[in-house]
């Protein structure tokens, strides 16, 4: 028997006492009830106003016993599924998963390597490639297609992820009108909509305006999400110096008051819906005006908001995986690993942005690959220590005694597998055979295994009416845009 005996075994870290969290809170019920958030969206404000809120105009300012209120009801736990039904993601406590960034301009060609404007081909290739990946947990689109008609193109963007690969989506919709017929899309593949709401393998992913603004249009997609249960990602895109004040609590405190404010919304629209909240205080570099996705500080706001969030008991959004490098090269590399580390040891929920160059406007199939590769290696560190009457190995050590070797004790046999990560990519031939073999470089090997992936790998297929259905949908709502 060993009284006090304490186990900790997976390593963490953190950035704010629970005073600190405390205080955080307490300024963002303050920006709420005192400076408030301008609402565009008229149904919103008369439910905001009869749950209790102050209303003048377009400003809301919302009591603090109400926002603590809607914070208690919201989920602690968000369960996704996959489009076969089997559940996926469990999004609570300190659970991560890793799953690629949306809507970027461009996308390095892993056929011609050129940098050029995403298509629908480029959508559906990241799909297969991160069904393909151990460590990619969800799909978002990694592209915004430019070939085919914009009224459409999200709905083409998700047709693409469904149709190459089962694992979890996490959506963008231009409007309300574009959410429902995703929603019909997702519905058709789930096999009903009361099945999609059952076990629904979809995430819409929807947004305020920093600062402090609930658009007519986000909140339209915010109030349906909440009545037909669909599970919700909203956090603002705010940005330190500019859209947000430039010290980290600051950005923290107002980016979190844009969070509450629509999550408090959605809770009255509909007690308990599934919602994924968090913030995102991207760091502006006043030299260059550019959105730093490599820049530390962003990372300790992502920690900070992580922190916060668990303290809510809310499934929190992260970002990582990603890097301003506009190249596959080492600061790409670098800032990727970073941010990987950060988020897993913060025990961010949801963490996107995976394969995103170019401060977000390009994405990279092998900085995709690449991130699935660090994220094997970060989860074998998360592991950490077994220290147990096996691991310590004191036996194993009287049986070989001094002088002897382990390499085909019993217990080396029984336990190197579980002990050692293996790279699937990283090089660990010793230098001759490196050699022998071209002396490939890492990023000529990441090209090789996106192209036998693409060339190889096929997500199981949809049934063909559905897949009719689906372009039927897209028809559609296509025609119904011409006649507006």
């Amino acid at each position: 028997m060993q009284p006090d005996h304490t186990i900790h075994r997976t390593p963490s870290f953190s950035v704010l006492s629970e005073d600190q969290l405390k205080a955080i809170h307490s300024a963002s019920l303050e920006v709420l009830e005192r400076t408030g958030v301008d609402v565009y969206h008229e149904q919103a404000r008369n439910l905001l106003q009869d749950a209790g809120c102050r209303v003048q105009g377009k400003r809301v300012r919302y009591p603090a016993a109400l926002v603590d209120e809607c914070i208690r009801s919201a989920p602690s736990r968000v369960v996704i599924w996959n489009r076969r039904g089997q559940r996926a993601m469990v999004l609570e406590g300190s659970r991560s998963y890793f799953g690629m960034g949306s809507d970027t301009l461009y996308t390095y060609d892993p056929y011609t390597r050129e940098l050029k404007r995403a298509a629908a081909l480029d959508v559906a290739r990241t799909a297969v490639i991160a069904d393909k990946l151990e460590h990619i947990d969800y799909l978002m689109s990694l592209g915004i297609v430019y070939d085919v008609p914009q009224t459409v193109n999200d709905l083409v963007q998700f047709q693409q992820m469904v149709e190459n690969s089962s694992k979890p989506i996490c959506f963008t919709a231009h409007h309300r009108r574009n959410l429902l017929h995703i929603l019909d899309m997702a519905a058709a593949v789930a096999g009903g909509h009361d099945e999609l709401r059952a076990r629904p393998f979809v995430i819409h992913y929807s947004e305020p305006n920093s600062p402090l603004m609930l658009a007519e249009e986000a909140t339209d997609k915010l109030l349906l999400c909440a009545e037909m249960n669909i599970p919700l990602l909203f956090t603002p895109g705010s940005m330190t110096g500019g859209t947000a004040p430039v010290t980290r609590a600051g950005a923290v405190v107002i980016s979190n008051a844009e969070s509450l404010s629509g999550l408090v919304l959605h809770q009255i629209k509909s007690k308990g819906a599934p919602i994924i909240s968090g913030g995102n205080s991207m760091v502006m570099d006043l030299m260059t005006s550019i959105c730093s996705y490599g820049a530390p500080e962003f990372q300790l706001a992502i920690a900070a908001y992580t922190e916060l969030y668990h303290y809510y008991k809310i499934p929190v959004w992260g970002f990582a995986g990603c890097s301003d490098a506009h190249v596959l090269d080492e600061q790409a590399a670098l800032e990727a690993t970073f941010s990987i580390m950060m988020n897993a040891m913060a025990g961010t929920n949801l963490i996107h942005d995976v394969g995103y160059l170019s401060n977000g406007l390009c994405g990279s199939c092998e900085l995709v690959l690449l991130s699935d590769e660090i994220i094997g290696m970060v989860k074998r560190m998360l592991q950490g220590i077994s220290v147990d009457p096996e691991s310590l190995a004191v036996e194993a050590i009287d049986r070989v005694g001094p002088g002897g070797h382990f390499l085909t004790d019993e217990h080396t046999l029984t336990h190197f597998r579980s002990e050692f990560w293996r790279p699937k990519l990283l090089n660990r031939d010793p230098l001759e055979i490196w050699q022998s073999r071209g002396s490939v470089p890492l990023r000529e090997r990441l090209n090789q295994r996106v192209k036998e992936i693409l060339e190889t790998h096929r997500a199981e297929d949809l049934a063909a009416e559905v897949k009719n259905r689906l372009a039927g949908i897209i028809h559609e709502a296509e025609s119904e845009a011409d006649n507006r």
